[in-house]
């Protein structure tokens, strides 16, 4: 039922979108094939029943994302320095869409899987993806401008889609934020998502820039602050005490701390 709903009313709005000349037909495509595939993906993660529906709707939405930007590219949001009012919900906001979906369908459903292998070739073998990393690094505002050269275009969505494998592969990652930091910066970017606009108008060129590197490292250093000092021995024992990796504990001699200091384990 769900999955029918949400096929139906996105149907319905893309193509009211489509005769309203507010999107190309290729976005409405993206729109909905990226609703269809989310709502597979969360209803078999609420149900507990990963099986290859999942697969193919996961497939199916990274090609719906790669193909018709490597065919049509995304410039019709942004053209001439100025946003196109014609296609408001081009292919930027569908972009956003998409990621934000896929975060979603991803929370729904990796608890269901052995991300084991998932996390060791990822950790091992992500150096191979320096060679579009670096090719897509072009002085542009590459989310507004997509390159004219195909295979460039081709290494940014390379790129993009690499990225949102780093989000699955840290989000799987049982680490401590030992430093605290983390809170702070989701805060800070959810502020920095909704207010940029408005900061733009305020502080232009070079002003911009330093606001944003200002308020990013104070988001960093107030994280530090309410961590640090209630952090203990956290982070390094001190000679009189043994640490397991996670806590402290103790007092033992030099010698008898020495002995058993312990690396900590992977899962820690």
């Amino acid at each position: 039922i769900l999955l029918v709903v949400a096929a139906v009313v996105s149907l319905i709005v893309v193509l009211a979108e489509v005769i309203a000349d507010v999107t190309q037909p290729e976005n409405a495509i993206r729109y909905v094939l990226t609703v269809c595939g989310s709502s597979v993906i969360i209803l078999e993660g609420v149900r507990k029943e990963v099986s290859l529906k999942t697969l193919v709707a996961a497939i199916i939405m990274v090609i719906s994302f790669a193909l018709p930007l490597q065919i049509f590219g995304w410039d019709e949001y942004h053209l001439d320095g100025k946003v196109n009012l014609k296609h408001l919900l081009g292919p930027k906001p569908c972009n956003l869409f998409t990621f934000y979906a896929w975060g979603f369908s991803w929370g729904m459903i990796k608890e269901n899987f052995d991300l084991q292998l998932f996390v060791s070739v990822v950790s091992t073998y992500w150096p191979l993806s320096l060679p579009w990393l670096l090719a897509a690094g072009i002085p542009s505002r590459i989310d507004l401008l997509s390159p004219t050269d195909s295979w460039v275009r081709l290494a940014v969505i390379a790129s993009w889609l690499t990225f949102a494998l780093l989000f699955f592969f840290y989000t799987s990652l049982s680490s401590e934020d030992f430093l605290g930091i983390t809170d702070t910066l989701n805060w800070w970017s959810v502020m920095w998502y909704c207010t940029h606009m408005l900061i733009g108008a305020i502080f232009d060129g070079p002003q911009y820039n330093l606001v944003l590197g200002v308020s990013y490292l104070y988001a960093v250093a107030l994280g530090l602050v309410r961590t640090l000092p209630s952090s203990g021995c956290r982070c390094r024992p001190r000679p009189h005490e043994h640490c397991d990796g996670i806590l402290c504990s103790g007092p033992l001699s030099n010698g008898a701390a020495a002995r058993q200091v312990r690396p900590m384990e992977p899962s820690q």
